[in-house]
């Protein structure tokens, strides 16, 4: 009986896929809500990969699930990833669904999943993975998740069967599990120029999750991230199992070290964002307990060229063109973006297509308060020729650039999301320097866009 309506229900969301994509439609969320609501546990009746990987965390999920897919595929696996539909319920038993046969069984060697933290804990008790990875825990949007204490109280229910790969350097998502959970910690030594006081506007730890009382930081990688301990009842994170240390910003390398096998080598990272680095140093410590070399993982990130566009660097007319997903109500997301235009030298144009707006089918909540939240301090800079905010919100990001300091003069606006923005850029003045444009996560077909039109007009110049 169990198999009969498994068949006909995996057969209507087939059939459903199909009818979908015929008028143009995505089929991410569609067949996953038709299952919650008539057939709540096909999770638990299919036949799921042999290898299930979960990644969670405030940030990084996308890209972490992204190259840890790749570095599967090289190996030689084949691999169900959500990489391009939703990281709720919904989202992953859709996935799920695209891949298994009528019958229910999952056409793959394993699968990638980033999960949205409020649907971590309840998915690991329904399907058991092998290993769940939580890159971090901050604040998040108001609507959502404000405060990182409310995210951890929806992760603390976690199977005590699931292999655990944490942060030693964040005492929030790094104190997650239980003694039961095996863990393996990754972290990093200080960066250089990184003192016990935050240069983030936000640190959400100053007490200690222990005892409640001050917290005493060695040293802050950036907001809360980084080694601290508590003088009052002895609290420590755990030493890393994995950990960077010689961390350069030119040229971004760091050297990665596993205390188990007693290896290391260098990595790179494009960003010259630390935020980068800790993603790769999650991956790095759950594939090397997978049993793959440290030699093998290197030389697979270096060949993925794709991050699901977004981070993108061209250089045309001599100028380099930087585009990065600045995600928005998510201030230390747009944060560590913006942690690129401060590291970057030179004469500089930024774009700027944040918003709390509706945008296509997307619609926010209209809140900026998380602007306040955010490091707009980070792009100001002598340097800056330019700023062009974008959106009905251009008025409001300009206003916050304004309180960091920013010279009014200096900012245009575009109050639409046209690729006519290009006509706001000088190409001659900015040639040598950079084009950094930040763009929200929910604007990616129109960065797309974007991005190519400020090449071709870059183009027209060079020509010149």
């Amino acid at each position: 009986m169990k198999k009969i309506k498994l068949f006909i229900t995996i057969f209507i969301c087939r059939s459903l896929v199909v009818i979908l994509h015929i008028f143009g439609f995505s089929a991410n969320n569609l067949p996953g809500n038709f299952c919650i609501k008539f057939y709540r546990n096909i999770l638990t009746d299919m036949h799921l990969p042999e290898l299930i990987i979960l990644i969670t965390g405030t940030n990084g999920k996308t890209v972490s699930s992204i190259s840890l897919t790749h570095i599967l595929r090289e190996k030689g696996l084949t691999v169900v990833n959500n990489n391009g539909g939703s990281n709720l319920n919904s989202g992953i038993i859709s996935e799920f669904i695209k891949h298994s046969s009528l019958l229910g069984r999952i056409k793959a060697d394993a699968a990638v999943l980033e999960v949205d933290e409020d649907a971590t804990s309840n998915l690991c008790k329904e399907i058991h993975p092998d290993y769940l990875i939580v890159t971090n825990l901050y604040r998040d949007s108001i609507s959502r998740n404000a405060h990182p204490e409310f995210v951890y109280d929806k992760l603390v229910q976690i199977p005590s069967d699931v292999k655990l790969i944490l942060n030693a350097d964040d005492m929030i998502s790094g104190t997650l599990g239980s003694d039961q959970n095996e863990k393996i910690f990754f972290g990093a030594q200080a960066a250089p120029g990184r003192t016990d006081v935050a240069e983030n506007i936000i640190c959400d730890v100053k007490i200690c999750p222990q005892c409640s009382m001050p917290i005493t930081y060695e040293y802050i990688q950036y907001h809360h991230i980084g080694r601290a301990h508590c003088d009052h009842c002895g609290f420590i994170m755990p030493q890393a199992d994995i950990y960077a240390e010689k961390i350069k910003l030119d040229p971004p390398t760091f050297l990665l070290n596993d205390r188990i096998r007693e290896q290391n080598t260098v990595f790179e990272y494009k960003t010259k964002n630390l935020f980068e680095i800790y993603n790769i140093l999650s991956i790095v410590a759950l594939c090397l307990d997978l049993g793959y070399t440290l030699d093998f993982i290197k030389e697979s990130l270096d060949t993925l060229k794709d991050v699901g566009g977004r981070y993108e660097e061209t250089v045309v007319n001599d100028t380099q063109i930087i585009s990065m997903v600045a995600k928005s109500q998510n201030p230390i997301s747009c944060s560590q973006s913006f942690t690129k235009a401060k590291n970057t030298p030179g004469k500089k144009i930024i774009i700027l297509a944040i918003n709390d707006r509706e945008y296509g089918m997307h619609s926010h909540h209209e809140d900026t308060s998380w602007f306040y939240d955010t490091d707009f301090e980070f792009l100001v800079s002598e340097n800056v020729i330019n700023y062009i905010t974008v959106g009905p919100r251009a008025y409001d990001v300009a206003l916050r650039l304004v309180l960091a300091g920013a010279d009014p003069e200096k900012i245009k606006f575009s109050f639409e999301y046209t690729t006519d923005i290009t006509n706001l850029v000088d190409y001659d003045a900015v040639k040598g320097g950079s084009i950094m444009f930040f763009f929200e996560v929910y604007f990616r077909k129109w960065s797309k866009k974007m991005k190519q039109a400020l090449a071709e007009e870059g183009m027209k110049y060079e020509n010149n």
